[in-house]
């Protein structure tokens, strides 16, 4: 499949008002289309850009055109650039107007990520957010970067390879943007175990264009926010936002309580009253409006070339306003000190795929079958119990005192805490007679802890050393959700356009 633009040129007029049945048939089929498509596509970009300006021999980016169980997944990304399009940077009254800063700001980042879910046949589809910061590990060989940076990735990589090639202009811009959206949904798939058949994307121009065009939507805010950055500033309570405002609304972090997951919440909470708008407000039979809507996503919104609409939107019959429903996964500290990104929000991969795949095919109720009981530190014939010191080679700060709390919570006895030099691996030197109670203190601290006999250790003693592998401890500060991050938090209550709460 081949990501495509629609020749300016062939672009048609806005669709004139009904004069008669054919006219009335035509805006039919147009709105089940829509239905079917606009209020999850068209919607997504919270201060997003264009995805790639693509001719005739666009390669493809999508390898499959259905799932495994027939469903489709469709990744909705939104590229921070200041460009049309078709390259052009955008005009700087524009950009003043929509607080988008200067033509040179941003970069060709998927700051907005949104997986949509939707079952085998059409029915209810489930929106899955993804924080642009999140640490993952891009689909590549690029290693762990945030997730945002997976298409920049991959275009600067292919850029000088297609250069040598002889490709300049635009269709070297073509190509570095294919390979840039293969290595993004390469991330995607591998982060959440889905099977993406179908990629979109849209631009600031066409958000702004859009919501103006459906006369704005309402929304909810718990306080009065203002922010110099996005251009928000919104007083508290229910109002109708549309055009720069909104796309303040959607871009706002600075000053949120949870930044960029409240973000994202906004977003949610647009997409799901827009949707509703859309859907049930008479919006797409306005031929004003739909003309305006369609003139927008003519411009800005790109789908991959073996998108046919019309017959998405005939099986998707089920995917209406209120058959939408938006999740964020489940995430860890969105303070994670990262080698390379800076601050990153932290992510496990294996909870985020069992999120998934557990919102979209619900596990059976589990049976009565009791948990295993938690480690506990082995009592000796004397009734007493080994003490432990942990030394912190980890680099995370608190790390020792933060395992040692841990260990003495399961039984064993505190002796010290320390500092290290930085090593790769954590370990746990015990006596010879103690091997069973190093295996207890492996329990707590991580499968990867590595064991070791140390015979000048005398019995009932364990040392233990921190390394930079240490992903902390369950139920205390960095389980599971990489260096120094707290246990990943459960995933806030999901949105739709029957329950739209005010929000941050």
């Amino acid at each position: 499949m081949v990501v495509t633009r629609p020749d300016p040129a062939a672009r048609p007029a806005p669709p004139p008002p009904s004069s008669g049945p054919p006219a009335r048939t035509h805006l039919r089929r147009l709105r089940r289309v829509l239905t079917a498509t606009l209020s999850a596509l068209v919607l997504l970009a919270c201060g997003a850009g264009w995805v790639s300006l693509h001719g005739a021999n666009g390669a493809d980016v999508v390898s499959a055109s259905a799932a495994a169980d027939g469903a489709q997944n469709v990744l909705l990304v939104g590229l921070d650039t200041r460009t049309d399009a078709h390259g052009n940077p955008l005009p700087a009254d524009q950009l003043a107007a929509l607080h988008a800063g200067s033509g040179s700001d941003g970069g060709d980042n998927t700051d907005t990520v949104v997986v949509v879910h939707i079952p085998a046949g059409g029915g209810a589809a489930t929106a899955f957010s993804i924080p642009r910061d999140s640490y993952v590990q891009l689909a590549g060989d690029f290693g762990d970067h945030k997730i945002n940076t997976a298409y920049t990735y991959g275009e600067n990589t292919a850029r000088p390879q297609l250069s040598a090639q002889g490709l300049t202009g635009p269709a070297l811009q073509v190509a570095a943007a294919d390979a840039g959206a293969r290595e993004a949904i390469g991330t995607v798939q591998l982060l959440t175990g889905l099977t993406i058949t179908h990629y979109a994307a849209i631009n600031l121009a066409a958000f702004d264009a859009i919501s103006n065009a459906v006369g704005g939507v309402q929304v909810c805010l718990a306080a009065a926010t203002q922010d110099d950055f996005s251009g928000a500033d919104f007083p508290a309570g229910v109002q109708t936002i549309g055009g720069a405002a909104a796309l303040a609304f959607v871009r706002q972090r600075h000053g949120l309580p949870n930044g960029d997951l409240d973000r994202i919440r906004r977003q949610q909470v647009f997409m799901a009253a827009m949707s509703d708008k859309l859907l049930s407000a008479g919006t797409l039979t306005d031929p004003a409006a739909l003309g305006g809507i369609l003139q927008a996503v003519q411009d800005d919104v790109v789908l991959d070339q073996g998108w046919d609409l019309l017959s998405f939107a005939e099986e998707m019959h089920g995917l209406s306003a209120g058959a939408i429903t938006f999740r964020t996964v489940p995430t860890g500290s969105t303070d994670l000190q990262t080698p390379e990104d800076g601050t990153a929000v932290a992510i496990d991969p294996t909870q985020v795929e069992a999120f998934v795949q557990n919102t979209i095919d619900p596990a059976p109720p589990p049976t009565t079958t009791a948990p295993p009981p938690p480690p506990q530190a082995p009592v000796h014939p004397d009734g007493s119990v080994d003490s432990v010191e942990v030394l912190n080679g980890s680099g995370q700060g608190g790390a020792a005192a933060t395992a040692l709390d841990a260990l003495t919570a399961v039984g064993f006895s505190p002796a010290d805490t320390g500092d290290a030099d930085a090593r790769p691996s954590t370990t746990i030197a015990y006596a010879p007679s103690d091997q069973v109670d190093a295996v207890a203190a492996r329990a707590v601290l991580g499968p990867g802890t590595v064991l070791g006999p140390d015979a000048q250790l005398s019995p009932g003693q364990l040392h233990i050393t921190l390394g930079t592998d240490h992903a902390g401890v369950a139920g205390f500060s960095g389980a599971g959700a990489g260096p120094g991050s707290p246990p990943p938090a459960p995933p806030p209550p999901p949105i739709s356009a029957a329950t739209l709460p005010c929000i941050d």
